[in-house]
């Protein structure tokens, strides 16, 4: 399906591998769970440590990653629908594009 559009092939394999987009499996409540955790447990830390501003530079930057990496994947989940059939389409228009005989393509 995927296997031959190489900029997206690595990225869909991963977010099916979790069950993000076209499954619905118990791999997307152990990956959500625990970057959740994660990033709520990062953030009490953050509140309640008296380390120094490099430690808190450091780890403010590893909350931001985290905090956007699980936003992301909510989001994926809300819009998951538009997401498989932008999916679809660029499926559709990449072989359009190879059965086409441009030769710039």
């Amino acid at each position: 399906m995927f296997d031959d559009l190489q900029l997206i092939h690595m990225s869909v394999r991963i977010l099916r591998f979790w069950s993000l987009i076209y499954e619905h499996t118990w791999r997307r409540y152990v990956c959500l769970s625990m970057t959740t955790f994660l990033v709520f447990t990062q953030l009490y830390y953050m509140f309640r440590t008296s380390e120094g501003i490099d430690s808190i530079i450091r780890n403010s930057y590893m909350l931001v990653l985290w905090f956007n990496t699980i936003l992301r994947a909510y989001l994926l989940l809300y819009d998951r629908e538009k997401y498989e059939k932008l999916l679809s389409d660029l499926e559709t228009f990449y072989y359009d594009l190879k059965r086409s005989k441009d030769s710039y393509i």
